[in-house]
């Protein structure tokens, strides 16, 4: 039981208690009031570590031969790129607009190169491809373009027209002789590009033609497994149909149920078990389970 002289030093503990804990903290935010002041002194982020230390005198040249790439441009972007004419520019915005009568006749003056690439890497090849002009497309091939060039994305010729669909084009590249396994930048061939745009009627040309079914892309698919990343079923059903075996791998000894489940395509999923093919491991079945359920960044 309290005495009544206790009770009364009670308000007194208190108050020494919040003095104490009051100078505490200013004791512990003074670093960090002077901390600016110290920063803009410091000589490194370390000086209340390590005694300063001035630089050693330099006894030649500063050997930047490691940069010397970075100085050029680096290697890694550069594509084999003509100058571009006047004309060449002119010829590059009519084929934007798809004036390609214009174009012809800049071409015709031989002041533009067949080849000549824009600030993006577009030929005019691509571009009429892309497009779907087939006049286009031979005028520019009998200017003397080269016919498997890559050019806008990265893509050849006939990939661009495969991956839009555009069936006179492709039948026409196919005619004077463009390669269907040729792949792109991104290691796409043409095919790769026509199953992952559900281009079946292309997809047919192509096989006709003798595509790779087995090529790999950067990614490490198959045009199968392109179809499936896609849910091309349609796509998987032409594959299917011209003897590619629904069960094929990919780079990493997976099938195409397992890309499909991880890219949330449940009509492809459905398609190919309908199939026998089988989902393999744990890992997928769960992917399979939770199909609907990830949050995007999980996809």
């Amino acid at each position: 039981m309290l005495s009544r002289h206790s009770k009364g030093l009670r308000p007194l503990s208190f108050l020494v208690m919040s003095l104490t804990l009051v100078s505490a903290a200013v004791a512990q935010m003074a670093p960090l009031n002077r901390a600016p002041a110290r920063a803009s002194s410091d000589v490194t982020e370390f000086s209340d570590f390590l005694s300063t230390a001035s630089e050693p005198a330099r006894t030649g040249p500063l050997p930047d031969t490691a940069f010397a790439p970075l100085k050029q441009g680096g290697p890694w972007g550069q594509l084999p790129r003509v100058d571009l004419t006047p004309d060449a520019l002119q010829a590059f915005e009519h084929a934007m607009a798809g004036r390609w009568a214009d174009v012809k006749t800049l071409m015709a003056r031989g002041t533009v190169a067949p080849d000549a690439r824009d600030e993006q890497g577009r030929t005019l090849l691509t571009l009429a491809a892309a497009q779907g002009q087939v006049s286009a497309v031979r005028d520019v091939l009998a200017s003397g373009a080269g016919l498997d060039l890559s050019g806008a994305m990265g893509l050849t010729p006939l990939g661009a027209a495969a991956w839009r669909g555009h069936e006179l084009v492709v039948r026409e590249l196919l005619m004077v002789g463009a390669d269907p396994s040729r792949p792109g930048a991104a290691r796409q061939t043409p095919l790769h590009l026509a199953a992952q745009a559900g281009q079946v009627r292309v997809m047919t040309m192509l096989l006709r033609a003798g595509a790779d079914v087995n090529v790999l892309n950067r990614e490490g698919l198959t045009p199968l497994g392109e179809a499936a990343r896609m849910g091309r079923t349609d796509a998987l059903a032409r594959l299917v149909e011209a003897g590619v075996p629904a069960g094929q791998p990919d780079r990493h000894g997976l099938n195409a149920v397992h890309v499909a489940a991880v890219n949330e395509q449940v009509d492809a999923v459905n398609w190919l078990r309908a199939r026998g093919v089988p989902a393999q491991g744990p890992i997928t079945l769960l992917l399979i389970d939770t199909m609907g359920q990830r949050p995007p960044a999980l996809r």
